[in-house]
């Protein structure tokens, strides 16, 4: 049987160009055609996401790296725009994607420009070209010709990863450094690869290698050898049991294009795609080969295929917006962070300009600054009351404007703990309206309005959330402080809430906090989201208008939450929540935020800087709709008047069915003994609502972390499938002490793909591990209760 290893022999999926005019195979010549007519060009209509359509010229350079198309204008002023195909994610076909959703509901348009003339190309930066060819078949080639370069790159990079991969572990175990293994050297490169063999099986695998090499009288492998070394210690026996299962011709040691549509369809759920795109494909994955021409995937084919980012756990589609972005901002979940201004501890960790921009880069919509006088005049942000130290609010607002909107487009609100004097206020709001410009969001507040607006028409603002004097007060005012402002820095008891730390400055004694601060009517007049001191129930608040927002203690909330959820639920519909950790977490860690998210709290504001379960958990959840770093909450969350508890006992749940099968190039823990040899589990997790929290393990497997086997199934009941968070933990069973953590990853079960799918593994702080992943498979069962079973039949 052909090798079914990881790595595939050298040369890119398409063979060179004198192959593919030497083929005769018929697919192969409609393909050349097709790709001849791309790069000669074709007029394309190009939709803008404000609804208006231009007419350009689209283009592939010969070279197949670069699309082109022309801009308007004269052209010696306007160059052509250029898209590297590097840089495409995906393409699609018909109507897929907002801007083709909002015209799809416009029979005009549909009947003029149907789905079969329709496609988007979706770049990495989430940039969408929506894109209408002249009929059918010019899209169909213009869709099959980018496919077919996007797999043949995705094959390339992950190959150069892997070679790369090799060659690193081939020049560690080459201690000599003569460009060749001995065989001691291949047995103790098995070690270090994480995998016990008996020193005869070992030296078995090394002959079955074909040493091409003889030094010193005793046979070696170079390069070459290595990784014929590598491909049979690499077999994937659970890649043959998928490839047996759907090859119609038993007989056969290839699969078809059928066979390929099959799987695809049957097992992985994918139905966007045919037979021809099938065919495009074991053109793209497989090695060139007579077979490959004729049609026929090999083993190794599809062991590409599943190790290529579309068969990832991550769902692409959920790279994208596919929210409705029209709600008030209030029925969002905002991704929001607390103290942003940190990089470390809260009571003596740096303040830096950085921890805004990570957060921002991160998708973060929501962020925090705590607003001190400065010694120079020009206000400044720290953390009052402790050793932390300090940086200007100019130019946290610059970092704003500067690197706010890369990630992301909807809104940003900065959310203020004001300490500042009226006189360093009006220097905020001085910054705020000079730096950000039209970007700023001050309203205006019309008596019609029942709600804020929604982040699609505040995309490019930025909301300033803080104390707001009454309309009609028209000049500073003194307002009442929040919970937050007054008396969180008091957990800090050690500390007091000046901001001067110099070392030569003496230690002022700890005073009663104001009960008031004056307000500034040039920052006043800033504000758009109104902050007003929570009156200790959320029932208190019944009058309270749209665009004011109080802010809760971690501790608070969760009390509240035990006595009346649904309170706090219905409030939520018509005002923004902010929750914040308690101040005692002074190493910045963090508090579980999905009850909260589930009780309607929009915002819940993390320490970005910490990476501990529930922080991960948290990104998670905000990787959905694009990581723009707003999600449209579940419907009973935003539908006034609706009986609650009759909702949750008549809502789907979900059975989510885990089968763990197998790891890949497992590295061993921080500290693990190089003669030690791993033994790993895999603990599957539910990070969600109260009731959906469950954590399930594998046996381990002995002395093997480069491929073992668990084939062990776990199934998942979750009632609140919408906030739950599916976690793989991957440990080293130790005989003494804890168990270590050789890796993990954690995703939405919202964005979790069903199918067979490779897991990439990370280390608890979120950097990925080379090479290392576990190969699963996903089934999703949606449980309806009786009820609406019984009403479903009765239709």
């Amino acid at each position: 049987m052909e090798n079914h290893g990881l790595l595939v022999e050298n040369g890119h999926g398409d063979g060179d160009n004198a192959e593919m005019t030497s083929t005769a195979d018929p697919e192969e010549l409609k393909h050349e055609r097709w790709l001849e007519a791309v790069i000669n060009g074709h007029r394309l209509i190009k939709l803008k996401a404000a609804g208006g359509k231009v007419h350009r010229e689209f283009s592939l350079r010969p070279d197949m790296r670069t699309i082109v198309y022309d801009t308007a204008g004269p052209a010696c002023f306007t160059p052509h725009r250029l898209v590297e195909v590097a840089h495409v994610r995906e393409v699609r076909s018909g109507y897929s994607s907002d801007t083709f959703n909002f015209n799809e509901k416009k029979p005009a348009f549909v009947k003029k420009y149907p789905g079969d003339r329709c496609f988007c190309i979706v770049l990495r930066n989430k940039r969408i070209l929506n894109l209408i060819a002249e009929n059918k078949d010019v899209r169909d080639m213009w869709v099959a010709v980018l496919q077919k370069l996007i797999d043949e790159n995705a094959r390339a990079n992950r190959d150069a990863k892997l070679s790369g991969w090799l060659r690193s572990k081939f020049e560690i175990a080459d201690k000599n450094a003569d460009g060749c293994l001995s065989s001691d050297e291949a047995v103790r490169l098995l070690n270090s690869m994480n995998i016990q063999f008996s020193r005869e099986k070992a030296l078995g695998v090394f002959q079955a290698a074909k040493p091409a090499h003889v030094v010193n009288g005793a046979p070696v492998l170079d390069m070459e050898g290595f990784e014929r070394f590598y491909n049979l210690i690499a077999k994937r026996p659970e890649i043959v049991d998928i490839f047996e299962q759907f090859k119609a011709d038993k007989e056969a040691d290839y699969w078809t294009a059928k066979d390929l549509l099959k799987f695809l369809q049957d097992s992985q759920h994918e139905y966007m795609i045919d037979e021809e795109g099938c065919e495009m494909m074991i053109r793209s994955f497989d090695v060139p080969s007579e077979e490959r021409d004729l049609g026929h995937l090999s083993l190794s084919g599809l062991a590409n295929i599943l190790l290529s980012p579309r068969c990832a756990a991550f769902d692409p589609n959920c790279n994208l917006v596919r929210d409705n972005m029209t709600h008030p901002i209030t029925d969002y979940f905002i991704a929001s962070s607390h103290n942003s201004y940190l990089v470390g501890g809260q009571l003596t960790g740096k303040s830096s300009i950085e921890g805004y921009i990570y957060c921002l880069l991160k998708g973060c919509r929501c962020i925090e600054l705590d607003c001190w006088d400065g010694k120079d005049g020009e206000p400044i942000v720290t953390h009052g009351g402790t050793l932390t130290t300090d940086i200007h609010f100019e130019d946290v607002v610059e970092a704003v404007r500067d690197h706010g909107f890369k990630r992301s487009e909807y809104p940003i609100i900065l959310s203020f703990e004001n300490h500042c004097s009226v006189a360093q206020q009006d220097r905020m709001a001085y910054h705020l309206r000079n730096i950000l410009g039209d970007r700023l969001f001050t309203g205006p507040i019309r008596c019609k309005d029942r709600a804020c607006p929604s982040p699609e028409e505040l995309k490019g603002k930025v909301l300033i959330k803080a104390k707001k004097l009454p309309t009609e007060i028209l000049h500073d005012a003194d307002v009442d402080l929040d919970e937050e402002e007054n008396s969180e820095h008091h957990d800090h008891d050690h500390h007091n809430h000046h901001h001067h730390h110099d070392k030569g400055e003496p230690e002022k004694p700890v005073t009663k906090p104001k009960e008031t601060l004056k307000v500034s009517k040039a920052l006043s007049d800033c504000v758009y989201l109104k902050a007003v001191k929570f009156k200790g129930t959320f029932s208190a608040h019944a009058d309270g208008k749209f665009f004011e927002i109080s802010s809760v203690s971690e501790s608070k909330i969760l009390k509240l939450i035990k006595k009346n959820h649904l309170e706090i639920i219905q409030h939520t519909m018509r005002q923004l929540v902010r929750i914040y950790p308690k101040g005692t977490r002074i190493t910045s860690t963090n508090f579980d935020a999905v009850p909260l998210l589930d009780s309607g709290c929009q915002i819940v504001a993390m320490n970005y800087q910490n990476h501990n379960r529930p922080t991960q958990a948290y990104r998670a959840l905000f990787r959905d709709n694009g990581g723009c770093g707003y999600i449209l909450q579940p419907e009973y969350m935003r539908t006034p008047g609706l009986d609650y508890n009759a909702f949750k006992n008549m809502r789907p749940a979900l059975m989510l069915s885990v089968r763990v099968i197998s790891g890949q190039q497992l590295p061993k823990p921080v500290g693990t003994a190089l003669s030690d040899i791993i033994d790993p589990y895999v603990v599957v997790q539910i990070v969600g609502a109260e009731f959906d929290q469950q954590k399930k393990s594998t046996k381990f497997i002995k002395n093997n972390g480069f491929n073992p086997v668990w084939d062990t199934t776990v199934d998942l009941f979750i009632r609140s499938p919408e906030l739950a968070v599916l976690r793989f933990k991957v440990r080293d069973q130790a005989n003494v002490g804890k168990n270590k953590l050789i890796g993990q990853h954690t995703i939405a079960v919202g964005c979790l793909q069903e199918g067979y799918r490779h897991v990439e593994l990370y280390t608890k702080n979120d950097l990925p591990l080379e090479m290392a992943s576990i190969f699963v498979e996903v089934r999703k069962l949606v449980i309806v209760p009786e009820e609406i079973r019984e009403a479903l039949d009765a239709e």
